[in-house]
């Protein structure tokens, strides 16, 4: 098999699931609309692919015009992919271990446990995330989980301060780059109160 259909095979059981669950599939991009909020899961193969193995993740994004209202931006119409979209994020790092998480297909045998594993992983981690993010606290709840600048910027824009400052403090310190980029933003928002 080649990497193409190793991947559409995993992911067969998927489309069935998140087609019952209201999602609408065009290529191996999944999207749900949920009155102005539109909801995407998105199933990216590596472009390291070849010959007869394969791997792929899969990414989440949410276009939320009320944040983006909130923030002071122009809401257009809702995008097709997940360029443009209020925030995104990656499967494995919604997992309890969060880092980058790809599934790896070898053989068309593996394609039964990878397929068993990814529905797994959707249910537990990236449905409850979608529903999540189908309202504004939704949305809030799953930024304040976050790790990062981004996420904190969102906040502090929102007037969730709290919940910014933890998302700074939860970033991995392992750099003096992210330290400093760390330090910076606590000292320019604390200044900013």
């Amino acid at each position: 098999m080649t990497p193409k259909e190793l991947i559409d095979a995993a992911i067969a059981p998927l489309s069935t699931v998140l087609r019952e669950a209201g999602f609408k599939k065009s290529g191996r991009r999944f999207k749900r609309d949920v009155g102005e909020v539109r909801l995407f899961l998105d199933v990216q193969a590596s472009q390291w692919n070849r010959d007869q193995s394969a791997s792929f993740t899969i990414n989440l994004a949410v276009f939320a015009p009320s944040v983006l209202r909130k923030l002071g931006e122009d809401v257009g119409d809702a995008p097709n992919s997940e360029a443009g979209c209020t925030w995104l994020d990656r499967i494995g790092f919604l997992t309890p271990e969060k880092k980058d998480l790809w599934w790896k297909l070898d053989s068309a045998e593996s394609v039964k446990d990878v397929s068993s594993r990814v529905l797994e992983t959707v249910h537990r981690y990236a449905i409850p995330w979608l529903v999540g993010a189908e309202t504004y606290e939704g949305l809030c709840d799953i930024l304040a989980q976050a790790t990062g600048i981004p996420a904190a910027d969102i906040l502090w824009s929102l007037g969730l301060h709290a919940e910014a400052r933890a998302c700074v403090k939860r970033m991995p310190l392992n750099t003096s780059g992210r330290i400093k980029a760390a330090a910076e933003w606590v000292q320019l928002h604390e200044e900013a109160l």
